[in-house]
C-alpha cells in the first residue's frame, strides 16, 4: 500500500503543475468532498449513513484519480510528440555547412557543425572562418543552443569567437533556419558583446551543406588543396549570393 501511495504522490507532484488552475480546481473540489464524506459518516452513528458516506468518500476519490491520470497521459502524449519531433530535427539537419555573410566586415567562407542532441538537450555548434584566400582566420563556438521551432527546422544560438591573432573574444546571438529538403539553409546573427549587451547590425547568412569530398579535402594531409578549396567555396557562393 504504501508503494501505491509513494507512486500517485510522484504521479501528482509530476502532473499537477502541467495542468490548468480548473483542472486543478475540480481535483481539489473530488478530494475536499471525499473528505467530507467521510467525516459525515464518521460523525452519525447509523451504519446506513455512515456506508453511504464512505462509498461517497470513495466514489470521490476514484474520480479525481481518473482525472489526475488522463491529464498524465495528456502530458506524456505532448511530451513525446515533442520528443519526436526533435529527433526528426536531430537527424534531419545534423552535419556541416558551409557559411556565408552577407556584406561581411571579414570577407571570407565559415565551415560550421551543427550536432542537436534530443536524446540529452545537449546541443552543439561551432565553426571555422576562412578568408578568401582559403586560411583560416576565425574560429566560433555556442555558449547555449535551443530548438526554437522544430516544426519549421529552426534553432537559436548564442556564441563566443576569437579571430586569428587577436586575443579579444567577441559574442552575439543568431538563429538558423535549414532547408528541409537537407541542401542548407539561411540565417542571421549579430556580433558585438553579449555582457554589455552591445551588438553591431545584424548579419544575414546562407548555408550550404558540405559535402563528404569537400570535408575529406578541407581535413586532408595537402594543405594547398584545403586552402584552394575554400577560396573556390567563398567565390562560388559569393557570386550566387550576389546573383
Amino acid at each position: 500500500m504504501s508503494d501505491d501511495a509513494g507512486g500517485l504522490a510522484g504521479l501528482a507532484v509530476k502532473v499537477l503543475p502541467m495542468v490548468s488552475e480548473h483542472a486543478r480546481a475540480v481535483l481539489a473540489v473530488c478530494f475536499v468532498l471525499a473528505i467530507a464524506a467521510v467525516a459525515i459518516g464518521l460523525g452519525v452513528e447509523d451504519s446506513t449513513v455512515r456506508g453511504l458516506g464512505v462509498g461517497l468518500s470513495i466514489s470521490f476519490i476514484f474520480v479525481g484519480m481518473c482525472l489526475l491520470y488522463l491529464l498524465a497521459r495528456a502530458s506524456i502524449d505532448v511530451e513525446s510528440g515533442a520528443a519526436q519531433e526533435h529527433r526528426e530535427l536531430a537527424a534531419k539537419v545534423n552535419g556541416r555547412y558551409w557559411q556565408l555573410v552577407r556584406n561581411d566586415q571579414y570577407p571570407g567562407v565559415g565551415l560550421i557543425e551543427v550536432n542537436l542532441s534530443p536524446v540529452s538537450g545537449r546541443h552543439e555548434l561551432s565553426g571555422t572562418k576562412y578568408s578568401p584566400a582559403g586560411k583560416p582566420s576565425a574560429t566560433w563556438w555556442q555558449m547555449t543552443v535551443a530548438i526554437q521551432d522544430a516544426r519549421r527546422y529552426k534553432i537559436f544560438y548564442s556564441w563566443e569567437g576569437q579571430r586569428t591573432g587577436e586575443k579579444q573574444v567577441v559574442s552575439g546571438v543568431g538563429t538558423f533556419r535549414f532547408d528541409p529538403l537537407n541542401r542548407g539553409g539561411t540565417g542571421w546573427y549579430t556580433s558585438g558583446s553579449l555582457d554589455e549587451l552591445k551588438f553591431d547590425v545584424s548579419s544575414s547568412v546562407i548555408l550550404r551543406r558540405a559535402t563528404q569530398e569537400e570535408l575529406d579535402v578541407l581535413h586532408g594531409a595537402d594543405r594547398a588543396a584545403a586552402e584552394a578549396l575554400a577560396r573556390d567555396v567563398y567565390a562560388d557562393m559569393n557570386n550566387a549570393f550576389v546573383a
